[in-house]
């Protein structure tokens, strides 16, 4: 059994790295109570042939998340560290809500 949960768990993991982005905050806007936020050098949003496309999320559900999400991005863009996101998928053409947000210090 502790087998079996060991394994489920770091296939778990590995796919929770398998979707992450990772880097410094190129742009943020809000629009809509949506935050849509780029990274720069994002190997998937750069690659877009529609345009700028976005990460993004709600400040509607789940508001205290998304504050502190929105805060993090904040001071990320203004010291210039990373961030990394826990997303869905790589859309290049298509605007994607994330899954999570997280800093490491």
């Amino acid at each position: 059994m502790k087998k079996f949960l060991l394994l489920g768990l770091a296939a778990l993991a590995a796919n929770v790295q398998a979707d992450a982005v990772v880097g410094p905050v190129a742009r943020i806007y809000v629009h809509d109570n949506i935050v849509n936020f780029r990274l720069k050098d994002d190997a998937c949003k750069l690659e877009s042939t529609v345009g700028n496309t976005y990460w993004r999320f709600s400040l509607d559900s789940q508001p205290e998340t998304a504050k502190a999400w929105y805060a993090m991005l904040l001071n990320a863009a203004t010291t210039g560290k990373s961030v990394k996101l826990g997303v869905p998928s790589c859309d290049p053409e298509n605007h994607q809500y994330i899954r999570y947000v997280y800093q490491d210090y």
